[in-house]
């Protein structure tokens, strides 16, 4: 969760001093989800991702400096500069796509359960996708066909304007239960608080297993805390707001993001190792130590990787 944490934090400052092209949508405050995620998957599970990616990648094992270098553009990336950050994938880490388009990831991830069913059964297919997919038509039919086939398919639905509870102005949807909305396709549902990283982890194990054992589809709301560094379409990430892993067994300041440190996953469960004696404050300490020098050797290495030449346009082209 570190990793991601401070790996998303560094995007931030890069997108906002322009090394990166466009804007970097960023995974700060879903970290337990994409942990638990990577967690209960195996080899062979495939997982379809969004414009909001980085956590999901990292979850299932990426390297810093490939991803770096992708976001960068550069020929060293995941996708040898192509995708940049809005389609980052890796096939052999399982993640074969990466769309920014809202609701994209279900139909695919249908069609992927669906072929695994058949040619690989015991096998899963994650469709990663936000709240305001559900207004997406592709994405509600997906659904039925999901639960009309039993395809091994999970729905996992990351709904980061939950808390506070004002999705309907954000998501533009009529109900701030998400789960309701697919309940009458007579698939499993679920809802978690995604600020506490053991009951994602379970429900997401739960939901994995179920659909691996041939149960059917899965839909699962993860409701989390909306990251304040986010302002519409930008990014900002002001000092008080930089995550220091020593806010967790000390006093936070009295500010304007003083809800946030209540919800975020990070530091909740880094209070929770505290208070059972499995990891002490020091180790918490060089374990950031550590994953910054990580992260600002991967970008080094990024700045320093060449970019693709033109000739590479006309690779990996398919019709």
């Amino acid at each position: 969760m570190l990793r991601m944490r401070l790996f998303e934090e560094r995007c931030v400052e890069l997108s906002v001093a322009g090394e990166f092209p466009g804007i970097t949508p960023v995974y700060i405050g879903q970290e337990a989800t994409g942990v638990a995620l990577g967690m209960a998957l195996r080899a062979g599970d495939l997982v379809f991702t969004t414009h909001r990616g980085h956590g999901h990648l990292l979850g299932r094992g990426a390297q810093f400096k490939p991803l770096m270098a992708e976001l960068f553009g550069k020929v060293t990336g995941y996708c040898q500069g192509k995708a940049g950050s809005f389609h980052v994938s890796s096939a052999a880490l399982g993640v074969p796509s990466a769309s920014a388009i809202v609701g994209a990831s279900a139909p695919a991830a249908v069609g992927a359960a669906l072929a695994l069913s058949r040619i690989n059964p015991g096998h899963v297919a994650v469709a990663c996708q936000g709240d305001r997919s559900l207004g997406e038509g592709a994405a509600m039919e997906a659904i039925n066909l999901a639960a009309l086939w039993r395809a091994p398919v999970i729905f996992l639905c990351e709904n980061n304007d939950a808390v506070p509870y004002d999705v309907r102005s954000k998501s533009q949807l009529a109900t701030d239960r998400l789960a309701g909305l697919v309940q009458p396709y007579d698939l499993m549902v679920g809802e978690v608080d995604g600020s506490d990283f053991e009951a994602v982890f379970g429900a997401l194990g739960e939901a994995v297993d179920g659909a691996r054992l041939g149960d059917g589809p899965r839909f699962l709301e993860v409701r989390t805390y909306g990251w304040p560094g986010q302002s519409g379409p930008r990014y900002r990430l002001p000092p008080a707001l930089r995550t220091d892993i020593r806010t967790a067994w000390q006093p936070a300041p009295a500010d304007e993001f003083s809800e946030w440190r209540e919800y975020d996953p990070l530091l909740r469960f880094a209070r929770r190792l505290i208070g059972g004696g499995e990891i002490d404050t020091d180790e918490l300490e060089d374990m950031q130590a550590n994953v910054l020098r990580e992260v600002q050797e991967a970008v080094e290495f990024a700045r320093e990787s060449p970019y693709p030449e033109p000739a590479a346009a006309y690779d990996h082209l398919y019709a």
